[in-house]
């Protein structure tokens, strides 16, 4: 189903604007959240609360395409717990407790001195 509606949506203006609404639900709570952890001193303030939400949500989203259209295996209860690890570590979150040890699953964030140029230089 998931394949369907991602084709037809792309010639289909009314399934384009069920996906767009869907995708806009699931973009507006991420941004409501990382602008809450925001204001709790939780996540950097510089950070744009909707492109990350847009960009996690992508990743998210992205995923389950691959998986779940594309039919590449995947463990479920896995995927999940890596794809929170990601969200979290992307904004600089600790990760909720999943059974990792502290090696496994940093508190803090690696630096992430120089991404933004080298994603800036896959644009141009």
């Amino acid at each position: 189903m998931m394949a369907i509606l991602e084709q037809v949506a792309s010639f289909n203006p009314r399934l384009l604007e069920i996906r767009r609404q869907a995708r806009r639900y699931w973009v507006d709570r991420g941004t409501a959240a990382i602008a809450g952890w925001q204001a709790q001193g939780l996540v950097r303030a510089g950070l744009d609360p909707r492109y990350a939400a847009s960009a996690l949500g992508s990743m998210v989203d992205r995923s389950a395409y691959v998986w779940f259209v594309l039919g590449e295996p995947f463990e479920e209860d896995e995927a999940i717990v890596q794809l929170t690890l990601l969200y979290c570590a992307a904004l600089g979150l600790a990760p909720p407790s999943t059974g990792a040890t502290p090696a496994d699953a940093p508190r803090r964030p690696v630096s992430c001195d120089g991404v933004g140029g080298a994603i800036g230089n896959q644009l141009t």
